[in-house]
């Protein structure tokens, strides 16, 4: 049984997780990101089927919060796990690299720290 991702995400509406289906562009900044909300997203993301890619850069991604919301989320925590894809970046030369090499897919992509 798939549950809903209103008690994971509580910060984010329906509207949000609507928008973060379509092929869009969205920024979102401010003194502090949502790290949290951001990838309990991208979780919730791959339990419904898409593929999400995150460019890390600035070592945000939190491997054992996501792991911890996708056995909340199925009893195959495994299956939206490998729908995620990360790819890391430690100076701005290969976040840069990342983006210029991306190809076009209408999976929803999240960069960390820009």
């Amino acid at each position: 049984m798939l549950l809903t991702p209103e008690p994971l995400i509580p910060t984010l509406d329906s509207a949000v997780l609507a928008a973060a289906q379509e092929p869009r562009l969205s920024l979102i900044w401010g003194e502090r990101t949502p790290s949290q909300a951001l990838l309990a997203m991208l979780t919730w993301l791959a339990a419904q089927g898409h593929q999400p890619r995150v460019f890390d850069g600035g070592n945000r991604f939190d491997g054992y919060f996501v792991a911890r919301l996708a056995r909340r989320l199925s009893p195959q925590p495994e299956v939206i796990l490998k729908q995620l894809h990360l790819s890391r970046a430690f100076t701005c030369y290969q976040l840069a690299q990342l983006l210029e090499q991306a190809p076009a897919e209408r999976s929803p992509l999240l960069i960390l720290d820009l």
